[in-house]
């Protein structure tokens, strides 16, 4: 059975790793809170899996070769959320 998790992110010059059981593809970017978030799904019971998530704004340049998550307007900026891999 497979679940889906929330991880905070935020935008940077590097990618940002997490690990969680059976991490796998990245589904949704959006703010809740006034937080860039990036949900994902997980498979409980599974061993642990790390996979990277860059948050670029508008302009900045992206990472080659990772899949497009989705962007997320914050006030005067707009940030673009990739996955590497998947």
């Amino acid at each position: 059975m497979a679940q889906i998790w929330k991880f905070d992110v935020k935008p940077s010059l590097e990618p940002i790793t997490f690990k969680a059981p059976g991490l796998g593809k990245a589904l949704f970017f959006g703010l809740q809170d006034h937080q860039a978030r990036v949900w994902m799904k997980i498979k409980p019971g599974h061993p642990e899996v790390e996979r990277r998530i860059q948050v670029v704004g508008t302009g900045h340049d992206i990472p080659e070769n990772w899949r497009y998550v989705g962007s997320v307007q914050d006030g005067p900026y707009v940030w673009h959320c990739f996955q590497e891999g998947m």
